[in-house]
C-alpha cells in the first residue's frame, strides 16, 4: 500500500497559492499590508480560476450549479433588498471559485487533498507553538466584551475551521494510504490545541470523528451510521434545539461535558431574535446585511450573525435558499451512502456529522468549511472512482 506522501508536481504550486489566496490566519490578515498582498491574491485567484476552466471546456457538475444557484440567489435577495451587495457578491465569488477549483481539479483530488492537508498542517503547528509561547493570548479583541484567547489562527472558536477539515483529511488519508507516526503526531497537536484553548464545540466535533473514525461498531454498522442518518439527526437537533428549546434534554452534555449554560452562552437570545425577523420575510428573507444592521439586530458590538446556520440561511434567504441547501445536502448524502461500506466514506460521513453539529450553534462562511462540501462531493476520485 502507497505510504502518506506529497509528490511534487507542477500543480502543487497552483494549488498551494489557491489554499493560501482562500484559507488566511486571522494574526496575518490583522497587518495592513499582508491583508493588502492576501486580497489581491485572492482577487488574483477569482479572476484566474474561472478563466482556466473557460479555457479547458470543462462542464459544470450538478452540485457545482446547484452552488451557483445558491449564491446566485443570495446575491439576487440581497440587491432586492438593498442591503451589503459587496459583502454577497464577494462571498459568492469566493464559494464559485472554490467549486470551480475542485471541478476542475477532480481528477487530481489525492493531490490536491494532500497538499490542502499538508498546508492546514503548517498553520495548525505554527499555532500549536503560539499556544506554547502566548498561553494567555497572542493579542486582545472586541470593543466592549473583549476577548484576549486569541492566537495566530484566531480566536479559539475560529479554530474549527482549520481543525475539522485537517483532522478529516488525516482520517481519510490514513484510511486510504495507512497511519503513520506523523498522523497521529498532528492529531495529537490538534487534540491538545482544541483542550487547551478551551472552546466547547470544536472538543466535541473533534470527538464525534474520531469516534466514527476509530470505534469498530460505528464502523462495522454502516447501515445505521452513515450520511442520511447523519443529515436525519442534524435536522432533528435543529427542531429540538433551536426551535422546540428542548436543549435541557442534553443537559449532561451541555452543562457537565462541556461547561456551558443550558442556554448555550445566550445562544438561545440570538435564535429568538433572528426568529422574528424570518417571520416577516419567511419566503426570500433579508438578504445580507450589513454589519452595522446585524449589530442593531442581535444587541451586540460584535455578534453578526444567528448562531445556527439554518436559521442564518433562512434569515438571509428564507424558505427558498433553506430549500436549495437542502437538496444540496441530499444530493451529498445520496452520493456517499452509496459508498458507506468503505472506510475513507465512513470517515468522510463523520466529517460531515460534525459540521453539522457545530453548525447548531455556529455559523460559518470561511473557505475552508466550503471546501469540506465539494472533498465529500469528489471523495471517491480519491479512490481512483469517477462520478
Amino acid at each position: 500500500m502507497e505510504r502518506y506522501k506529497l509528490k511534487f508536481k507542477k500543480s502543487t504550486i497552483l494549488y498551494l497559492v489557491f489554499f493560501a489566496a482562500f484559507i488566511r490566519p486571522e494574526y496575518l490578515v490583522r497587518m495592513s499590508k499582508v491583508k493588502l498582498f492576501y486580497d489581491l491574491l485572492k482577487i488574483t485567484m477569482m479572476a484566474f480560476i474561472p478563466l482556466i476552466f473557460t479555457l479547458k471546456r470543462k462542464p459544470l457538475s450538478k452540485f457545482t450549479i446547484l452552488w451557483f444557484v445558491f449564491e446566485a440567489w443570495i446575491v439576487f435577495v440581497t440587491v432586492f433588498r438593498g442591503a451589503d451587495i459587496s459583502f454577497a457578491i464577494n462571498q459568492a465569488l469566493t464559494v464559485c471559485t472554490i467549486a470551480l477549483f475542485f471541478d476542475m481539479y477532480s481528477d487530481d483530488m489525492r493531490h490536491v487533498c494532500k497538499v490542502l492537508y499538508r498546508f492546514l498542517g503548517l498553520l495548525i503547528f505554527i499555532n500549536f507553538v503560539t499556544l506554547l509561547v502566548f498561553p494567555a493570548g497572542m493579542y486582545v479583541t472586541g470593543v466592549t466584551n473583549t476577548a484576549s484567547e486569541n492566537w495566530f489562527l484566531g480566536f479559539k472558536n475560529k479554530h474549527m475551521i482549520y481543525f475539522l477539515p485537517f483532522v478529516g483529511l488525516n482520517l481519510i488519508l490514513g484510511n486510504l494510504e495507512g497511519f503513520t507516526w506523523k498522523n497521529f503526531v498532528m492529531l495529537a497537536i490538534v487534540l491538545f490545541s482544541a483542550l487547551f484553548a478551551g472552546s466547547s464545540t470544536i472538543i466535541l466535533c473533534l470527538a464525534l470523528i474520531l469516534i466514527v473514525g476509530f470505534m469498530p461498531f460505528v464502523r462495522k454498522n454502516y447501515k445505521v451510521f452513515n450520511m442520511y442518518s447523519y443529515f436525519g439527526l442534524s435536522i432533528v437537533l435543529f427542531i429540538l434545539i433551536p426551535l422546540l428549546r428542548l436543549q435541557y434534554l442534553f443537559s449532561f452534555l451541555i452543562v457537565t461535558v462541556l461547561n456551558k449554560g443550558i442556554d448555550l452562552t445566550y445562544r438561545t437570545n440570538l435564535w429568538d431574535l433572528a426568529l422574528r425577523e424570518i417571520r416577516e420575510h419567511p419566503i426570500i428573507g433579508w438578504g445580507e446585511q450589513s454589519v452595522d444592521v446585524k449589530h442593531l439586530l442581535y444587541h451586540s458590538h460584535s455578534i453578526i450573525s444567528a448562531h445556527n446556520q439554518i436559521l442564518e440561511y433562512l434569515y438571509i434567504g428564507g424558505i427558498v435558499l433553506l430549500t436549495l441547501y437542502i437538496i444540496i445536502n441530499l444530493l451529498l448524502a445520496k452520493k456517499l451512502t452509496g459508498m458507506r461500506r468503505f472506510g475513507f466514506i465512513q470517515v468522510a460521513s463523520g466529517m460531515y456529522l460534525a459540521l453539522q453539529v457545530a453548525l447548531i450553534a455556529e455559523v460559518y462562511t470561511d473557505a475552508s468549511i466550503y471546501m469540506i462540501y465539494f472533498i465529500l462531493w469528489y471523495i471517491d476520485r480519491l479512490n481512483g472512482r469517477s462520478e
